[in-house]
C-alpha cells in the first residue's frame, strides 16, 4: 500500500511540473460574474448600437443566475454530481431535467431534446419539435479535440469546422459550461469549448440543400490575458461581442 501511495504521489508531482510549463492547464480563475455585451454595427458606419446586455452569477463554477434584463431572473439548480436539473424563473417555459447517466432529456410542451455526453463533452443532441399536427426531427453530432469542438454534423451531413484553436486562451463562453444543457434547447449554438479559435469553417446553405462547398469566416479577439477575452469580432459579421469579468 506504501508503495502504491508513493508512486501515485510521484505521477502527481511530475503532472504538477508539466502544468507549470502549459499556460493552458491554469487554474481558471473563479469569476463572481460573467457580462456579455452585444453590438450591432451597420456596414459602412463607425455606429454601434447595444441590443442585447446579459449578466451571469458564478458560483464556483457554476452559472446560479441569469440576468437578461427582463422582469424576473433566471435561477439554476444542480445536483450533488453538478448536473443541472432545475431552470426558474423569468419568461422561460416550465422545463423537466431527466438525467439518466451521461444522458439528459430535457422536456417543455413544445419540444423533447435528448443530449448525449461523453467524457464531459455534448456528442450528440436529438430533438423532436411539435408544431401543430408536425413532428419536426432533427439530430446534430459534434466531434472533438480534448475539449474543444471541431466539428458539427446535422442529420450526419458535415455542417462546421472549427480551425486553428489557441490553447493558452480561455473561451469567455466556457465559464457558462454548467447552462450547456439548457442552452442547448433554447438556442441553435454550438456546446462550449474551453479555448477560443479563429476560424469557423461553416456550409452555407438553402433550405436543406448542404451541396454548397464550406466558407471559411475568421473570427478576431482583444485579450486582456489568457482568462479574458475582452471582444470577439468577425470579417464578415455586423455583430460584436463585449465581456466583462468580476471576482
Amino acid at each position: 500500500m506504501k508503495k502504491l501511495f508513493f508512486l501515485v504521489f510521484l505521477m502527481l508531482c511530475i503532472g504538477c511540473s508539466e502544468d507549470e510549463d502549459n499556460p493552458s492547464l491554469e487554474t481558471i480563475p473563479d469569476f463572481s460574474k460573467v457580462k456579455e455585451i452585444s453590438y450591432w454595427i451597420p456596414y459602412g458606419t463607425n455606429d454601434t448600437t447595444v441590443l442585447y446586455e446579459r449578466e451571469y452569477t458564478i458560483e464556483s463554477g457554476f452559472v446560479t443566475e441569469a440576468d437578461y434584463g427582463g422582469d424576473e431572473n433566471i435561477y439554476f439548480e444542480y445536483d450533488e454530481e453538478g448536473r443541472l436539473i432545475e431552470v426558474n424563473g423569468g419568461s422561460s417555459l416550465d422545463y423537466e431535467i431527466v438525467w439518466n447517466g451521461e444522458k439528459c432529456t430535457i422536456s417543455t410542451i413544445y419540444r423533447t431534446t435528448n443530449l448525449i455526453y461523453k467524457n464531459g463533452n455534448l456528442v450528440e443532441k436529438e430533438y423532436i419539435h411539435e408544431e401543430g399536427n408536425r413532428s419536426i426531427y432533427q439530430k446534430v453530432n459534434f466531434e472533438y479535440s480534448g475539449e474543444n469542438l471541431i466539428a458539427v454534423y446535422k442529420n450526419d451531413t458535415l455542417q462546421i469546422e472549427f480551425v486553428d484553436y489557441n490553447p493558452n486562451v480561455v473561451n469567455p463562453y466556457y465559464y457558462l459550461k454548467s447552462i450547456e444543457p439548457w442552452r442547448a434547447t433554447t438556442v441553435s449554438i454550438p456546446p462550449f469549448s474551453k479555448n477560443i479559435f479563429a476560424i469557423r469553417r461553416e456550409q452555407p446553405y438553402s433550405a436543406d440543400d448542404y451541396s454548397n462547398p464550406l466558407t471559411d469566416y475568421h473570427y478576431t479577439y482583444s485579450v486582456k490575458d489568457q482568462h479574458r477575452v475582452e471582444l470577439i469580432s468577425s470579417n464578415w459579421s455586423i455583430y460584436d461581442y463585449r465581456f466583462e469579468f468580476y471576482e
